[in-house]
């Protein structure tokens, strides 16, 4: 009987504790919102269904650090592995504050003129409960269809879908380098609000670091890109287009986390032509990033914290 007595003692300390801890949470979050509505972006209620129980709801502020775990034993090394349970994407409605004082919202699948189904997965927030650690090339020479370039995802085969969702969705970390990052311009998954905070950075991922001559974007052939979204960039303000392209010029060695995603709309950047250069390796991305970190005094460490020395980079678009 006593040692019940103390059981529940001990059960009911557990609760009060769990729900002081729930409630300086939420106290936190609602300050975040109030805060970051001021000088730009800040974050609605989600719009989709829960994450599943291997992710958790990317929020403002500090976000824990993610664990890695290698690849199974057997999944060859050079190859993405099979994940039957993928987490479920999460996103939400995002609100930018305009120069003219005015707000503008993209809900999670974006406007009508691009493929929202594509849209609503490049938007995700959440995060994973462990990255899967792959390597570059297995992501650069991972097969797709090609029949889905330039069609919308409803208007795929059931065997084309398959064979892209077999791996799209991965919570994927790579070791690798900057070879140019380069902020882009009105897309369809940001509603095409013309203001910066809601334009994309591109990141052109390589396995060695790029020869970069000047402000001239590098040789991409072999680029796998990655992008940072607006509704991640308020965390992270040290992830720039110039602390990008300075840690290329350096050539400093990054480990970039997040989702792994077919973005079937630019098979043309995958061929030279008489007016452009090829500018990436596959149409897989890391999309969005969630986590950048680079190689520093022997450790890894977020490039959030790293301290980037301040000088003048090329704001020039990428070619």
């Amino acid at each position: 009987m006593r040692n019940l007595r103390f059981h529940r003692m001990v059960i009911g300390l557990v609760l009060l504790l769990t729900i002081d801890m729930g409630s300086a949470a939420a106290g936190r979050n609602r300050f975040h919102r109030r805060r970051c509505f001021l000088p730009g972006p800040y974050y609605e209620a989600a719009q989709t269904p829960v994450a599943g129980p291997a992710a958790s709801p990317a929020s403002p502020g500090a976000r824990p650090v993610v664990p890695r775990m290698p690849l199974a034993a057997e999944t060859p090394s050079g190859q993405l592995p099979f994940v039957a349970d993928k987490p479920e994407p999460r996103s939400t409605t995002y609100t930018v504050l305009l120069p003219n004082g005015e707000t503008a919202s993209c809900g999670p699948r974006g406007d009508d003129q691009g493929d929202q189904d594509l849209n609503f997965l490049k938007n995700r927030v959440d995060q994973p409960g462990m990255w899967i650690q792959v390597d570059f090339d297995a992501v650069l020479n991972q097969a797709y269809p090609e029949a889905v370039g330039k069609h919308d995802r409803a208007n795929w085969s059931e065997n084309d879908m398959a064979a892209v969702k077999r791996y799209e969705g991965l919570p994927i970390s790579i070791e690798c380098y900057i070879a140019w990052a380069n902020d882009e311009g009105k897309e369809s998954c940001n509603c095409h609000i013309d203001d910066q905070a809601m334009f994309d950075i591109h990141i052109w991922l390589t396995k060695e670091p790029a020869t970069i001559e000047g402000s001239k974007a590098p040789d991409r052939r072999r680029a796998v890109v990655a992008e940072v979204t607006p509704r991640l960039k308020p965390d992270h303000p040290q992830w720039t287009q110039n602390t990008l392209r300075r840690l290329a010029k350096e050539g400093k060695k990054v480990r970039v986390s997040g989702w792994l995603l077919l973005d079937q709309e630019h098979p043309e950047q995958l061929k030279a032509t008489a007016t452009h250069s090829q500018t990436r390796g596959t149409l897989w991305e890391i999309h969005p990033i969630i986590e950048i970190e680079v190689w520093d005094n022997d450790q890894w460490v977020p490039l959030d914290n790293l301290q980037v020395m301040a000088g003048p980079i090329a704001d020039r678009k990428a070619a």
